[in-house]
């Protein structure tokens, strides 16, 4: 179900379920991309739908024991305190939980993990695909998510900022950790080839303060422009024109943070019309102002 407290990430519905007892959630911290939540398991069974986020969990205290259907997959479960589990976008989960157990379940926006799925792309020419994990014992991950606990319990003036470079932390390890490079060769249901996309991608970042037209990036892959758009979203599950964008922002936060450059020209170098332009998917990006953002990482 979507986050009623506007912060636009979906999470599975648990409160039809009598045997987990919430503990505490995020839901009015007001964070942004990241749901988080502590809670009590007796013994229980269901089904959740999918639900269009990552969901990152932790046990805290207990032992988790039963059996998890992910798809067509049967699992048996037997976790300790500190194992964690990963479940990506999109998959039902049916449970069958017969121990008590405390956990914490962090759920992160599609958005914020296509964005870091994008920029790993980028720097490694590569597609990664993310599968479920099931007993993962990880100590950064689980250093992590003991912050994002630490932060849900204590919060704090800045406790949505704090919880928003964290996420990417997190979403950084599940994939440099936990996914798998996709196949260079063609594939029939991606439509592009890895290497169409490896130029694709290296095309856009050489040209990100100049005018990408989409019709020199079809010419590479020997389609029409159209077909090639609808191509890549299938390929990257992200549209070109957002993937575009989102590189333009990312290489805005490097210059905010690396070099003096007044934030107009940053603008221009990394391909925005103006200082407003920029400005405007910064925040909705980001969650901040250019300028607010660089006098926070400048302390």
């Amino acid at each position: 179900m979507p986050n009623t407290e506007g912060n636009l990430v979906a999470f599975h519905d648990v409160e039809t379920v009598e045997a987990i007892d919430i503990i505490r959630t995020s839901s009015d911290q007001g964070w942004k991309n990241l749901y988080a939540y502590t809670a009590r398991l007796r013994p229980f069974r269901s089904i959740f739908k999918p639900v269009d986020s990552l969901l990152v969990a932790m046990v805290l205290k207990g032992h988790l024991q039963g059996t998890w259907q992910i798809g067509d997959e049967i699992s048996e479960l037997y976790l300790q305190p500190g194992s964690i589990i990963i479940i990506p976008p999109d998959e039902s989960v049916k449970v069958s939980i017969n121990s008590n157990a405390e956990v914490i379940n962090i759920y992160i926006s599609r958005k914020l993990m296509e964005d870091v799925f994008i920029e790993f792309s980028s720097v490694g020419n590569s597609l990664f695909k993310l599968d479920y994990s099931l007993s993962i014992f990880d100590d950064f991950l689980g250093q992590t998510i003991s912050s994002v606990k630490d932060i849900l319990y204590v919060g704090g003036r800045f406790s949505s900022i704090e919880v928003q470079y964290i996420a990417r932390v997190l979403v950084a390890r599940v994939i440099s950790k936990y996914s798998t490079l996709t196949s260079g060769d063609l594939n029939p249901e991606a439509g592009l080839s890895l290497p169409t996309i490896q130029k694709t991608f290296d095309y856009i970042e050489q040209n990100l303060h100049r005018r990408i037209v989409i019709d020199r990036l079809a010419n590479t892959a020997g389609v029409g422009a159209a077909q090639f758009a609808r191509l890549f979203k299938r390929a990257t599950k992200v549209t070109l024109h957002q993937y575009i964008i989102r590189r333009r922002v990312e290489k805005a936060r490097e210059l905010l943070v690396e070099t003096q450059m007044p934030i107009a020209e940053i603008a221009h170098e990394c391909g925005f019309a103006d200082q407003v332009h920029l400005t405007r998917f910064f925040g909705r990006i980001i969650g901040t102002s250019p300028a607010s953002f660089r006098r926070k990482a400048q302390r």
